[in-house]
């Protein structure tokens, strides 16, 4: 999904793009999981696309937060 919407992004010359936290019911992934595949995603399309002024944004909703603690946790590590 995540990979899908970023190839459109760019194929269609849009400069931004926003997604909410999925795959936690959607996928039936666990928060570690979602939170890895989506970031993973967005960083791969990013070193494939490099020189490109995008902005792709991660919408947390702000009482989740035990997401917003995994998504913490992997923006530290990368």
């Amino acid at each position: 999904i995540i990979s899908n919407s970023l190839e459109n992004l760019k194929e269609r010359n849009f400069q931004s793009i926003s997604f909410p936290a999925i795959g936690t019911t959607l996928l039936n992934c666990s928060l570690n999981e979602s939170s890895n595949l989506m970031i993973s995603s967005v960083l791969e399309f990013l070193m494939n696309n490099k020189g490109q002024n995008l902005v792709i944004k991660i919408v947390l909703y702000e009482k989740e937060n035990e997401l917003i603690n995994v998504f913490e946790i992997y923006f530290k590590v990368i």
